[in-house]
């Protein structure tokens, strides 16, 4: 069988591996089958997305938000931000968005890649940036525009992403426990692992074999009655696997609310403004106005907004000169 979307490399000496990030007891069952979204393909009709990194690590976020809240743990203002990301009761993530924020090529992407994507980039709905049954892989992977992108990252300032390796190859130390392992993991999180796929894959029932060529990467969501249950992107989306299964490589990926910051916003001096004089020395002055000739727009590290005429600025401070411009510190008043 061929590769159909991973890409595998050594975990870097900066790489988090299990244990540090605090262990927390989540799901004392370590079953998150009522919290899976529903299997979505990776393959179209004229192509294959190779994108099965960023399938398998949405799939573990949305099951993560899942759980979250119908165990009541999201904080209202996190709910209603998450509307926009919820159809028929499911949240659902853009694959496509994340697929290409991470850098995914016909070769694939690698786990640490797309879960450091998710980590600074966000995540979008999927119906903001969805994908056609009959778009061909240019389609897919077209430019996203830059409102997209910063949604993806209002998504950041709501919610906390980490993630460490947790399955290190053949070399792991858990080499002869991976299955009481993985059950133990996933107490706090659905796991993705990275995997050879042997001849019985389509069936839904696999057996287990030979551990390499590494060619596919998906969730496992549960360990019971000695069976790995995983959410795969072909069909039979539902699978369950050998408990020798040779899992080689795994990524445990948390999302975790966080408090909500208002963000700061930057404006750029030039030729559609203007301060007064005795504003401009330093760029400094903290009790001073803003005042400007046209519709301003102020952008910060999460997204650019066109501010109403008339809206008054406060400048905190001088931010630095980029592209050609002042760039002041401000808040809205």
């Amino acid at each position: 069988m061929k590769n159909h979307g991973i890409q595998v490399a050594p975990p870097s000496p900066t790489d988090f591996r299990a244990g540090r990030i605090p262990f927390k007891e989540r799901n004392r069952k370590a079953n998150w089958k009522a919290y899976i979204p529903s299997g979505e393909r990776q393959r179209f009709r004229y192509f294959d997305s190779s994108a099965c990194v960023s399938f398998s690590a949405l799939n573990i976020i949305e099951t993560q938000l899942h759980f979250m809240r119908d165990k009541g743990l999201l904080p209202e203002e996190h709910l209603d931000f998450l509307d926009d990301y919820e159809k028929d009761g499911e949240y659902n993530l853009s694959d496509r968005f994340t697929a290409k924020m991470s850098g995914t090529t016909r070769s694939g992407n690698y786990l640490f890649s797309v879960a450091d994507s998710l980590r600074n980039h966000g995540a979008v709905p999927e119906e903001y940036w969805p994908a056609s049954e009959n778009f061909d892989w240019d389609d897919y992977y077209q430019n996203i525009p830059p409102y997209l992108v910063n949604k993806g990252k209002e998504f950041v300032r709501y919610f906390d992403i980490s993630y460490e390796w947790v399955l290190l190859g053949h070399t792991d130390p858990n080499v002869d426990n991976r299955y009481e392992f993985i059950k133990e993991q996933l107490q706090h999180a659905p796991i993705q692992v990275a995997t050879h796929l042997t001849d019985s894959w389509k069936s839904g029932e696999v057996a287990a074999g030979a551990c390499e060529p590494v060619q596919h990467a998906y969730m496992v969501f549960n360990t019971e009655d000695e069976r790995y249950h995983i959410l795969d992107h072909y069909t039979p989306y539902m699978k369950q696997l050998d408990a020798d299964y040779c899992l080689l490589w795994g990524m445990k990926i948390v999302i975790e609310p966080k408090e909500v910051k208002e963000p700061e916003y930057y404006v750029a001096i030039g030729e559609q403004w203007y301060l007064k004089p005795d504003e401009i020395s330093g760029f400094a002055t903290t009790t001073t106005r803003l005042n400007y000739r046209r519709q301003p727009y102020v952008s910060d590290d999460t997204f650019v907004k066109t501010l109403p005429t008339g809206t008054k600025l406060e400048i905190l401070g001088y931010a630095g000169n980029a592209g050609g411009y002042h760039w002041l510190k401000v808040k809205i008043v």
